[in-house]
């Protein structure tokens, strides 16, 4: 669509979109600790059937956890090689309708290793010893790639490891993703969702918590219209891609799960 602005003589020319252009893609990160189930959270995309097939990227270089998942996993070990991610969805449109990125972290980590050995780098410090120039590369680079995936036209998911440190003014403990002091503030403006995951233990059973509002200084981000509980006990694609994009009751969808696998209900 093309809109003219401003008086005669002085018209300009805007291309606008509707507000509904990207309905249907959905962006989502999950941060925790190690271990919690983020890497078995994102592989549930394989329950929800809009959002297969799916394109794994492994740059937290493990997948155990998933084995009983077919789709198809790419080996992150360098930048390079997310970069072809992005090349290659634009390239192939409708091959994967889902790009799981699992482990910023790691990839954030690979990328300042890479600066540090690459060559014509001028930097009279110590090889191993990042300098802040060195930082800010990696947040710059990262930053490049997460808006690379988001703005490609297919669902957008990723994890990242937790940073816990107390805030300078304050004195409160902040919970975030693991990433560079910026980008860990910023990163969330990139995704429509943001949860932080922990696992608790109820009456001998550990209960995952996926927590989508920001409280206890936590940072946790929901942009969908739909409600989601600030909390959702044990999440899973299909729980949050029905509620959150389809606009379907967690009640109902549950329900669902509960029938297909004959499993207890877990109500939220």
């Amino acid at each position: 669509m093309t809109t003219t602005l401003g008086p005669v003589g002085h018209a300009a020319k805007l291309n606008t979109v509707r507000t509904d252009y990207n309905k249907g893609f959905f962006r989502g990160l999950f941060y925790g600790p190690s271990g919690v189930g983020k890497t078995v959270l994102t592989a549930s995309a394989a329950d929800v059937p809009d959002m297969c097939p799916i394109l794994f990227c492994d740059a937290d270089m493990g997948t155990l956890s998933i084995v009983n998942r077919t789709f198809d996993v790419v080996p992150i070990k360098t930048i390079k090689d997310i970069e072809n991610v992005n090349k290659y969805i634009r390239a192939h449109p409708g091959e994967y309708k889902t790009v799981v990125v699992d482990g910023l972290t790691a990839l954030y980590n690979q990328m300042i290793r890479q600066r540090l050995v690459a060559p014509g780098r001028t930097d009279n410090e110590d090889p191993y010893v990042p300098s802040q120039r060195d930082w800010m590369h990696g947040t710059f680079r990262l930053r490049v790639v997460i808006q690379m995936l988001k703005t490609a036209p297919v669902n957008f998911l990723a994890t990242a490891l937790v940073d816990e440190r107390m805030d300078e003014f304050s004195g409160a403990k902040v919970t975030r993703p693991g990433l560079s002091n910026k980008l860990a503030q910023e990163v969330g403006a990139e995704f429509d969702i943001v949860g932080y995951l922990s696992v608790k233990m109820q009456v001998k059973k550990a209960t995952r918590i996926l927590q989508l509002e920001p409280f206890g200084g936590r940072i946790a981000k929901n942009r969908s219209i739909y409600i989601l509980p600030a909390v959702l006990e044990d999440p899973t694609m299909p729980l949050i891609y029905g509620a959150s994009v389809l606009g379907l009751p967690l009640e109902d969808l549950r329900k669902e799960a509960v029938s297909d696998s004959e499993l207890p209900i877990i109500r939220s």
